[in-house]
This record gives C-alpha cells, sequence and structure tokens, in this order.
C-alpha cells in the first residue's frame, strides 16, 4: 500500500488506487510521455519505451475512468511512451481473472511507478510526501501459446506472432513456422479497447467531443497506425443513445435496433456520414498534424446491401465499421486499409439532435462497444512469385502476376506505394444521373431509383476496375429472362441512349444496364455539361479513357472484352473531387432517365 500525503493521514490505497484520497487524477503528460486518466490517485502504472527513448513522439492519453477503458480490461497493447493502469493485475480490486498486457513494437524497456499531480489536471509533481511501496511481480512471455493452430506445445519466439486458428496447420504436429509469422508480416498489433456511448467521433484529434447541442460528448478513443496498415475487426456490446427517452432502442454495433437512419454532413475538417442505421460503431484516420486539410466527400452507407468487403478511407473521412463483419453478426470479415500519411486511426459514435445535422445529442447515450482490432504491417503475397516478399508499410501488393512471376521477385516488383482499393456493391437501381443529389432523378418520379454509389478520387489518378455479377432492367413478378452482364451483354435492348440531366452529360452504347460511372467536382463547384460520348462510334475495347468533368461513360466489366481482354485503364480529369457507379437506365432504353423501379440484381465492383 502507499500513500501519497502523508501529511493529512488515512488516505492509504492499494495498488489500483483504491482508499485513496482523490476518486479520480488526470495527468496531463510530460515531455514525449503521453498523460493518463485513472479513476483513483496513486494506482501503479507503466509505460513502454523502445530505443527512441523520449524521443519518440508522444502519443494520445488513455482513459481508465469507468465509461472509457475502465481499469476491468481482459487485456491492453500500449503505444510507446503512452502511460497505462496497471493497478494489481486483475479485472477487478484483489479479484478477477489476471490481465494480459503486449509489449508494443520495437519496446525495450517497462518502467513502474506512479502517476502523481500538484494540481487536478496538470503535470507530474508533489511527490515530496508520498510514502510506502508495491511489491511487483512480473510474468513475461517472449511469444503467446495458440492451441487452436493444432499443437499446444508450439510457442511463438520473440518477435513472432500467433496466426489466426486454422489458417495454416490444423495438424497436431504444426511447427513454429506452420503457426508463427515473422515480424513484418500479419499480427504485428492485437489491441482490445471499449468506445463507449458517448465517444463523440467528431472529437478527433480534439480534448473534448463538439456539439450543436445536447452534449459533445468525450473525445474518440485513439489508436496508432501507420500509411499501410491493414485492419480487421471484431466488435461486441450494445448502446442506447436516448436513455431517457424510448427505452426500446438498444442497438448493436451494426446500429441495428436503432430508432433511425442518420445523416451528419460533417463537422470542421471531418467529413460527413450518412447511414442506414443510427448508433454504430464509427472511425476516422487522421494524419500527424491531425484533421487538416479540405474536407473530404462524405460517405454513403444507405444500404444494407452495401457493406463492402473492403474500404480504404481518405484522411478526415468518416466510415462506417459496425461490427467489422458484411452481415449482422455474421458474413465474412471486412479488411479496412489505413490511407498513405496515416498516423492515427480514432473509434467513436455517430451522433446528433434527431440524428441529422451537427454532432451532439450524447448526454443520454450509455452503454460500450468492446473492439478488438488486429493491425497488420504488411501483406504477404506469394502468388507474386516469392512468398518471402512482403509488403512493407504503405506498400501495397501488385495484381497477381502482373509484374513479376520468377522465384527472385524484390519488394519493388511486387508491391506499389500508395494504392487505394475499394469494393462496392451497386444495385440495378442506382440511377447514375443522381450523382451529388440524394435521390435519382427524372421525370417520372415512380421510377427513378436512388443515387449511385460515391468513390472519393482526385485529379489526375489512374483508375482501373474489376466488375462482376448481373442485372435484370425489367423484372416481372419472380422471373427474368435478359438477365446481363456489366458490359450490357444479354440485356434486351442492342442498344441504350440516355438524355443529360442538369449538368451530367448524354451516354449512346451498345446493349443497356451496362455499368457507367461519372467524375464530378467537388460539391457545389459548377461545371458545364459536355458533350455525350458515342460508345458505338468508341467502342467499348478502348485501351484507356480520360472523360472530362460530369462526362458520363461506360465501365462495363473493366476490361476490353466481354471477360477477357486486357484491363482497361482510366484518368480523373483535373478537378475531380468524386466518381459515381451505376446504371443508365430510360423508358425502353431512350430518353430521360427512368424506368428503374423494375430493376434487380447487382455488380460488385472492384476499384
Amino acid at each position: 500500500r502507499v500513500m501519497l500525503n502523508l501529511g493529512s493521514g488515512g488516505n492509504q490505497n492499494d495498488a489500483d488506487g483504491a482508499g485513496a484520497a482523490r476518486l479520480e487524477t488526470w495527468s496531463r503528460g510530460y515531455g514525449n510521455l503521453s498523460g493518463v486518466c485513472a479513476p483513483y490517485a496513486g494506482s501503479l502504472a507503466g509505460v513502454f519505451m523502445g530505443t527512441g527513448g523520449a524521443n519518440d513522439p508522444q502519443p494520445p492519453e488513455l482513459n481508465f475512468v469507468v465509461g472509457s477503458l475502465g481499469t476491468n480490461f481482459p487485456s491492453l497493447s500500449p503505444l510507446l511512451n503512452q502511460v497505462f493502469f496497471i493497478g494489481d493485475g486483475r479485472t477487478g480490486d484483489g479479484v478477477g481473472p489476471t490481465q494480459v498486457f503486449y509489449a508494443p513494437w520495437v519496446a525495450t524497456t517497462l518502467f513502474l511507478g506512479i502517476a502523481d499531480i500538484a494540481l487536478y489536471p496538470s503535470g507530474p509533481g508533489n511527490f515530496q510526501d508520498n510514502t510506502g511501496n508495491f511489491t511487483v511481480s512480473v510474468n513475461i512471455s517472449s511469444g503467446i501459446v495458440y492451441p487452436t493452430c493444432g499443437n499446444s506445445s508450439v510457442r511463438c519466439l520473440g518477435g513472432f506472432i500467433a496466426n489466426d486458428p486454422g489458417t495454416v496447420c490444423s495438424s497436431t504436429t504444426c511447427t513454429h513456422s506452420d503457426c508463427c509469422t515473422a515480424p513484418g508480416e500479419e499480427h504485428i498489433q492485437h489491441l482490445e479497447v471499449v468506445v463507449s456511448a458517448d465517444r463523440n467521433i467528431y472529437g478527433a484529434g480534439l480534448s473534448y467531443g463538439p456539439a450543436v447541442s445536447a452534449g459533445g460528448g468525450q473525445p474518440p478513443v485513439a489508436i496508432a497506425v501507420h500509411g499501410g496498415d491493414v485492419l480487421r475487426f471484431s466488435v461486441s456490446g450494445r448502446v442506447i443513445l436516448n436513455l431517457n427517452g424510448w427505452r426500446g432502442n438498444e442497438n448493436g454495433a451494426d446500429g441495428v435496433r436503432a430508432i433511425v437512419s442518420e445523416h451528419i454532413p460533417g463537422y470542421g475538417n471531418l467529413s460527413g456520414i450518412w447511414a442506414l442505421s443510427a448508433g454504430y460503431l464509427a472511425g476516422v484516420f487522421l494524419g500527424e498534424a491531425g484533421a487538416i486539410g479540405p474536407r473530404p466527400a462524405e460517405l454513403e452507407f444507405q444500404s444494407s446491401q452495401e457493406l463492402v468487403l473492403s474500404l480504404t478511407p481518405l484522411l478526415n473521412q468518416v466510415f462506417f465499421i459496425g461490427d467489422g463483419r458484411t452481415g449482422d453478426g455474421a458474413g465474412a470479415t471486412q479488411v479496412f486499409y489505413a490511407p498513405f500519411g496515416s498516423a492515427t486511426l480514432f473509434l467513436g459514435i455517430v451522433d446528433a439532435p434527431n440524428y441529422h445535422g451537427g454532432p451532439g445529442a450524447f448526454l443520454d447515450n450509455t452503454g460500450n462497444f468492446t473492439v478488438i482490432v488486429n493491425i497488420s504491417s504488411g501483406i504477404v503475397y506469394p502468388v507474386c512469385g516469392n512468398s518471402n516478399v512482403t509488403c512493407l508499410s504503405g506498400f501495397f501488393a501488385n495484381d497477381a502476376g502482373t509484374v513479376c512471376s520468377s522465384t527472385t521477385c524484390t519488394h519493388s516488383d511486387c508491391c506499389t506505394a500508395a494504392i487505394q482499393l475499394f469494393e462496392v456493391i451497386v444495385s440495378a437501381d442506382r440511377n447514375i444521373y443522381g450523382a451529388e443529389m440524394c435521390y435519382g432523378p427524372g421525370p417520372h418520379s415512380a421510377s427513378i431509383g436512388r443515387p449511385p454509389v460515391a468513390v472519393p478520387v482526385h485529379s489526375g489518378e489512374v483508375l482501373r476496375f474489376s466488375v462482376t455479377g448481373r442485372v435484370c432492367l425489367n423484372q416481372q413478378g419472380s422471373s427474368c429472362e435478359n438477365q446481363n452482364n456489366a458490359d450490357g451483354v444479354g440485356a434486351p435492348s442492342q442498344e441504350t441512349c440516355v438524355y443529360g440531366y442538369a449538368e451530367l452529360s448524354w451516354i449512346w452504347a451498345p446493349n443497356a444496364g451496362f455499368l457507367t460511372g461519372v467524375f464530378v467536382p467537388p460539391l457545389g463547384t459548377f461545371a458545364p455539361q459536355p458533350a455525350m460520348l458515342d460508345f458505338r462510334n468508341i467502342g467499348t475495347d478502348f485501351p484507356s479513357l480520360s472523360p472530362l468533368l460530369n462526362q458520363v461513360f461506360f465501365i462495363g466489366d473493366g476490361r476490353t472484352g466481354d471477360g477477357a481482354g486486357a484491363t482497361q485503364v482510366f484518368y480523373a480529369p483535373s478537378g475531380a473531387a468524386t466518381l459515381y457507379l451505376g446504371i443508365a437506365d430510360a423508358p425502353r432504353y431512350q430518353g430521360d432517365p427512368g424506368a428503374f423501379e423494375d430493376n434487380r440484381g447487382n455488380f460488385t465492383v472492384s476499384v
């Protein structure tokens, strides 16, 4: 036990801080060591440091107060220089399971001590009247026993991380190389954090949660990342967004059972987000300097059918995480790529008064999500020809076989810097002429469909597409005889001509129901309607295409032939901010946009 202020007497406390005179301690940090907020004073704390010592950057502070991380976490992976609560090393005060702490990559030393302050809150101080001791026993393992690999005797050596269960070996004679992955490959960092319902995602990079009204809550939880990191999430728990209102709207991480859909137009330099539900887990990546630079386009998660398999958000672009799977509590694990220049991932909740408008209404939120994050710093890509090639942070593996097929491939052969990969689903009712709108336009309101799917882009970017799936443009009842692929092959019409709408151009192309795109400038920026592209003359087998702003163009399956041929290359025009993907349809396949009411099916598009 220790006593923090001998002069006043009577406030001896244990390693968890229980018995201390003060119920909360908030140290603001010092030098390059982070601050820390703990529920009691006098608790045992720790900090990992690497070879850079205090010269490494100061990470975000951890908050162990109840409602944030708490002190009953099962495991914790602090960052270098990030001061953290240890207490008595158990989930309860003197009781409960033993907690597990993971040393961060390149850590060389763990320091143990007390976080004390002169005033609340402030920097360190006031140690002159402290007395007493903690006796600390530390058990250090150089790896992780992973019996689900098939052999419980396999122990990953220092610097190696255990693979996912069953991914490599399922026998009872697995070796170290079967079960463990070397540094620089998968599973470099495993984190488990608690995100409470008052964690405002729009407080990313701030010391508070901003709000237009009804309380801004706390800032979101911060996790250090690097550009090119590959992240996978497993999320459990439930929250309630309005405890004092309807009591039946407890929802999971996907927001299922929340009251309504939600639209936030953004705040500061952080983008807006539009989702089918409310109360879901959200994230945003920021760079070293925080939320600087232009506000990116908002991402729209307006359909349960559009749960992406993988996503590469931009810096400052708020995105949906949910439970980290393609379905609600089921489906494949989704993959998220940290954009080039990332330094921190923030995790929090999107909320607003009446679920629309600027952030706020966090005062009546309760509950928590427990979030497990697996972060990989590179991808082993043996199909490049050399299984020893690992793409470093900020690099992505090239398409299989496109560059190198020998057994002596190098990093530059197999890996490309700063490539973004999006995988989205474009349903047959996505009207390409609804770009920048919240509906699909046309003269016939009953058949205008929904707006197209948005993908953020920049001027001069080079895009390649891979498209699968089939759609039906005029389904009657449960049957459809004219299903077509992304090139429009199989559609009932020999050609489609859709008149332009507002600033968007006409398009004329062979077949019907094909995948189309259009590049548009930032919202509120005017660009005139350009000339029509006539793909009856251009053909659909072009090797490359440079559309103008607002010029609707043919994408098809992204190859020069129907399901075959070379991959086509598309160049984003100067001033482009968003690429929209959708379908060009019209009554009898010619005229104003429309006739979407009987369209069914989807295209899966990799960009």
